[in-house]
């Protein structure tokens, strides 16, 4: 296989697997906590939509995130408290 083939495959499963993971909230049974907390939280709170989501702030998550942007995913970085 030649390196330019190499690589499209390899955009290509990096798009399907992306296309898997999404930062829409899913749906929590109701709790004690969170019928107390959840109006606040939720005031604070934003929805975002993207192909991929990183969530670290070491090497490896830079590293991917610029790799992802260059494969043109768009990604989005977390890092830090933002990941709470």
């Amino acid at each position: 296989m030649n390196c330019s083939r190499f690589f499209k495959s390899l955009i290509n499963r990096a798009r399907s697997v992306a296309r898997l993971g999404s930062t829409t909230p899913q749906p929590q049974p109701p709790s004690l906590a969170s019928a107390f907390s959840s109006s606040a939280v939720m005031n604070g709170l934003e929805t975002h939509n993207t192909r991929l989501c990183i969530v670290g702030s070491g090497p490896a998550a830079h590293t991917a995130a610029i790799y992802a942007a260059r494969a043109e995913l768009k990604p989005l970085l977390f890092e830090g408290w933002m990941a709470n």
